[in-house]
């Protein structure tokens, strides 16, 4: 069965570094769980961990989508952790297929755990790598360019959260500078959810996907209105697709703002697929008497993005 390398496994002094951090074997932490949670969703992988890495076991520090009875017990021994070796080797690891990567294919965590696929990026602190932070697939999966730079982005966010709570426990004394530090890793990481809530999709050079998931209020919404025509004069797309399906909730303002996108779009040489559309938001945008002939309207993603290629 495959094993990491005991060197780095088993240093001293990177297991002195996981202990006074004090990660180890205490609640989950709603930082942490922010970001496997939005890691999940953006690069839709079923699984995403933060895992711990000690000299007989991988624990989970935060995970999503992981079964039981690994999620009650949040650990596994290395027999099924392929984390072991990012922390052995010190890089990244990314599998397409683990029962064919001569690295992992015997290892216990394909048929027990059912990881197939894996990206695992490493956490450093200290000079050591502490574990890794890695998103999981049931199925082969090849991992693109833009899905490894996006996970590098969530690890480095960690190891910025890991340093700033070192500090804090060095300067402990300083109660003033350890809220302040606080307060800013979490606008830090509050940032990335907004931006990465609402991801830009290129499906061609022709056409952009703005899937919207959650509230809207009005700070997000202008980041949305930014973000989309930023990416049209980026991509010089001819159309951007706006999906609403995930939105459950569109006041008169942030709809007022869409037609304006939608303005501000066709004045960039492109033209807005509002998707998602449901009777009750329907009634919203006419309660208020927005004019909404300049927007083509679907019900659903799919058929929207069928028109844009009809189109082309």
């Amino acid at each position: 069965m495959s094993s990491a390398s005991g060197s780095q496994l088993d240093n001293a002094d990177r297991t002195e570094t996981l202990q006074e951090l004090g990660l180890l074997d205490v609640s989950f932490d709603p930082a942490f769980d922010r970001l496997t949670r939005l890691a999940s969703k953006v690069l839709q992988a079923p699984v995403s961990l933060l895992s711990l890495v000690e000299h007989h076991r991988q624990y989970f520090k935060s995970h999503v989508g992981l079964g039981e009875p690994w999620a009650e017990r949040r650990e596994t021994p290395l027999s099924h952790s392929f984390c072991q070796h990012v922390v052995s080797n010190g890089s990244e690891l990314v599998v397409t297929d683990a029962r064919e990567h001569p690295l992992v294919h015997d290892n216990l965590a394909i048929p027990d755990l059912g990881v197939i696929s894996y990206a695992g990026m490493p956490i450093r602190s200290d000079g050591h790598v502490l574990g890794a932070f890695c998103v999981i697939d049931s199925k082969p999966r090849v991992w693109t360019a833009e899905e490894l730079d996006i996970l590098h982005e969530f690890a480095e966010l960690l190891m910025t959260e890991l340093k700033l709570r070192q500090e804090i426990r060095t300067h402990q004394h300083d109660i003033r500078e350890r809220e302040r530090l606080q307060t800013e890793i979490i606008g830090l990481q509050q940032n990335l959810l907004d931006e990465l809530s609402t991801p830009l999709i290129p499906l061609n050079d022709q056409v952009l996907v703005a899937p919207l998931i959650g509230a809207l209020d009005q700070q997000r919404a202008q980041r949305m209105t930014e973000a989309v025509l930023s990416g049209v004069g980026k991509y010089r797309a001819d159309f951007v697709i706006l999906d609403i399906t995930g939105v459950p909730v569109l006041d008169t303002y942030v709809a007022s703002l869409l037609v304006q996108t939608s303005q501000a779009i066709q004045l960039l040489g492109a033209r807005m697929v509002l998707t998602g559309l449901r009777p009750e938001i329907a009634q919203t945008i006419v309660s208020v008497g927005l004019d909404l002939r300049s927007v083509v309207t679907y019900s659903t993603l799919q058929q929207g993005i069928e028109y844009t290629f009809r189109r082309k």
